[in-house]
C-alpha cells in the first residue's frame, strides 16, 4: 500500500497545503503554473516556489444532539473466527 505525503505550512495565521515545489529558475510563467495547480498562494524561499492551496476551516452545517441519535447496539457486535 502506498501512502501520500502531504506537506502543510502555517503562513500568516493560515494553514496552506503545498501542492508542488519548483526551483525558481525552472518556472517561466508563474500564473500559468498557479492556475494549472489550482493554487491560491505562492511562497518563495531558498530559490524555490511553493505553490499552495489554503486549507478551509471547518464549518458547522447542522448540529446534532446525542439524544437524537438512535444506535442499535445489537448490530455493533462482531464475531471473529480464528482460521
Amino acid at each position: 500500500m502506498h501512502s501520500i505525503k502531504k506537506e502543510f505550512i502555517r503562513w500568516e495565521d493560515k494553514l496552506v497545503e503545498v501542492k508542488k515545489i519548483y526551483w525558481t529558475h525552472h518556472v517561466k510563467d508563474i500564473e500559468a503554473v498557479k492556475e494549472y495547480l489550482n493554487a491560491d498562494v505562492i511562497l518563495q524561499r531558498d530559490g524555490r516556489y511553493y505553490f499552495c492551496e489554503t486549507v478551509q476551516e471547518a464549518e458547522i452545517i447542522e448540529e446534532f444532539a446525542n439524544e437524537n441519535l438512535n444506535l442499535d447496539s445489537s448490530k455493533t457486535n462482531l464475531e471473529v473466527t480464528n482460521e
